[in-house]
Order: structure tokens, then sequence, then C-alpha cells
């Protein structure tokens, strides 16, 4: 029989960005998925070592971010009644998920970052959500950690800048 030793519970606040843009739904996963390649499996099989992963994920991750996973969770809604589309995606990096995961095995449960892209209802226009990465990171209370968030914050501003969205958007709702 399975025990409990320990149990530890960490309240942190989230803070969520839903950034609507001016651009139709199909046009900006399109746009998105250009620049947030998928990452492949094959990295880590054919690699040699962790140098390799690193060089070949800083070859192909242009603004630091790889596709781990997508998802259509609209296809099974649609079942519903529901009309409205969206996208849902797993968005990361190794060589920065491993920079934290040295200091504390559980960031994994906020890396790779999640991301939504979705199709607003009046306007069928797309807006992308993400969660400021530095908050759940921020929580570990590990310096370390706290610091490679802030960077993921400004990894994901210069993203948003390469999707064409208006600069300093991150640093405007966190301040």
């Amino acid at each position: 029989m399975i025990t409990t030793r320990t149990i530890e519970t960490t309240n942190f606040e989230s803070q969520r960005l839903a950034i609507g843009t001016n651009t139709d739904f199909d046009r900006f996963v399109e746009t998105f998925e250009a620049e947030v390649p998928a990452m492949q499996q094959s990295i880590f099989i054919e690699a040699s070592d962790w140098d390799d992963v690193t060089r070949h994920t800083a070859q192909i991750a242009t603004h630091g971010f790889l596709l781990f996973w997508k998802m259509a969770p609209s296809d099974g809604m649609i079942l519903a009644g529901d009309t409205l589309r969206s996208r849902l995606y797993l968005m990361g990096n190794p060589v920065i998920a491993e920079s934290m995961y040295r200091h504390h095995p559980a960031v994994m449960l906020y890396a790779p970052l999640r991301v939504e892209i979705y199709e607003e209802a009046d306007t069928g226009l797309a807006v992308l959500a993400i969660d400021l990465p530095s908050l759940p990171f921020g929580s570990f209370g590990i310096e370390e950690i706290s610091k490679v968030g802030h960077e993921l914050d400004t990894k994901v501003e210069n993203l948003l800048a390469a999707l064409g969205l208006p600069p300093g958007m991150l640093s405007a709702k966190t301040a």
C-alpha cells in the first residue's frame, strides 16, 4: 500500500493575458505556427550529448520556442454545437527547461508553456492567450528559476512582436 509522506501546498498568483488581434483566426494560426516550429523528437534520439540538443534547438527555435504539441479542441466541441475555433499549444525549449529542472523537477508542471489561440465570438478575429511565465516559476522561491521565468517573459514579448503585435504588451500588463 502506498501512503503519503508529505504534502506541500503552494499558492501563487497567475496572470492570463488574452491579446486580441486584428487578424483572422486562420491567418494568425498559420503565422504563429510558422514563427514557432514544431520540435522533432529526433532531437533527443539522434543527439550524442546535451551539446547536440543545445545546438539543434538554437538553430530551429528562431524566437527561443518550439511547439511540443498542438490540439484543436474546437474539433470536438463542434459536436456540442459550438462554432468558435480554438488551437491549444505547448510551447517551450528543452534547453531552457533543463536550466530550471536542475534546481527543481516540478518546474515541468509549467514548462512547456500553454498557449491558446481562439476565435473571438463577435469579430471572428484571433485572440492569443498565455499565462505570464514568471509567476508560476517564481512560486518555487528559487532565484535561478525565477530569473529564467523573467527571461521567458522577455522571450514571449519578443515572440509577440515577431507575430506583429505591438511591443510592450507584457510589461504594460504587469506594471
